[in-house]
């Protein structure tokens, strides 16, 4: 298999495992992980150092990453940004911006945010000299200095950046593309920790509608959508006192999603916030996700 293909192969496999990752699909995720590990092994990807070859260990760590196997994908990250650092004269500067992003999430999953800090700054750095405000990987960096500062409890930066990169993503990509629909959902939770409630409500409520109308069944960001609409609207049900301390943050896959403290069975909306209309859309949705949502997957961190 040359490059191309195996590169192919692992995106596609990537773009699966993200899906399995939200669905908490673990029979899917290890098939996932099964099948990118003998891409990885048979075609000696590895031992390799060349451009292409890191990229494609950066896909594979991405796979782990999503299938729970967090040491192994930042072994993988780390390498990878190692070898970068050594060849920065050969490669574009967003080769480096993207080693530099993709460790520090993996730093992030244990809580700390001294060394992630450190590298999102150096990553940053070089994005503002070499890189447009709307490059992917620029962008890429700034949603996760967004989840930075909501480990740090800082919640009101990451709703600052969450407004910044939305912005951004909705003049260059439009409002329709994947990634605008998946900003919007992870602000919509940030701006519920804040218990910003009403800006929360319709954020989501935007981001569900354009997913509906643009997105395919088959899109992990459609689906990451629903969950975080789903849990949202639940949260809104709940007594105004409760929602503060029942709302919490994880990361799934790629994204970031709002999931509720202890179970609770989703009763008939208690709160004006949630119109009726909009309520029958989602009782069924609310009822068949509430037991994934409450109970996030082994390899997460709130």
């Amino acid at each position: 298999m040359d490059d191309s293909e195996c590169l192919e192969s692992l995106s596609g496999l990537l773009s699966t495992s993200s899906w399995d990752a939200v669905l908490q699909n673990h029979g899917g995720l290890n098939e996932a992980k099964t099948m990118a590990t003998r891409l990885y092994v048979d075609n000696r990807i590895f031992r390799r150092r060349d451009s292409q070859a890191c990229s494609m260990q950066l896909q594979y760590a991405q796979i782990l990453y999503n299938q729970g196997s967090l040491d192994e994908a930042a072994g993988i990250r780390r390498r990878v940004l190692e070898g970068r650092r050594h060849r920065t004269e050969l490669e574009h500067p967003s080769k480096l911006v993207e080693a530099l992003r993709s460790y520090a999430e993996s730093l992030m999953v244990s809580g700390d945010t001294t060394e992630p800090r450190a590298l999102l700054e150096e990553a940053l750095d070089i994005c503002k000299t070499s890189l447009e405000p709307e490059n992917m990987h620029h962008l890429d960096c700034r949603k996760a200095l967004a989840k930075l500062h909501k480990i740090e409890g800082r919640t009101a930066e990451a709703i600052k950046v969450g407004y910044e990169v939305l912005k951004i993503r909705e003049k260059s990509l439009g409002d329709t593309c994947p990634e605008t629909i998946g900003t919007m959902s992870d602000l919509a939770v940030y701006l519920a920790l804040a218990s910003r409630w009403e800006e929360s409500k319709e954020m989501i409520y935007r981001a569900e509608g354009l997913a509906k109308e643009h997105l395919s069944d088959h899109d992990a960001v459609k689906l990451s959508v629903a969950l975080n609409a789903s849990t949202l609207s639940g949260a809104m049900c709940l007594p105004a006192a409760e929602r503060g301390e029942r709302v919490a943050v994880t990361g799934r896959g790629e994204r970031v999603f709002a999931t509720l403290r202890g179970e609770r069975t989703v009763e008939e909306p208690q709160s004006n916030l949630i119109d009726r209309s909009h309520d029958r859309d989602h009782e069924s949705c609310r009822r068949s996700l509430w037991k994934i949502m409450s109970t996030p997957a082994r390899y997460l961190r709130s």
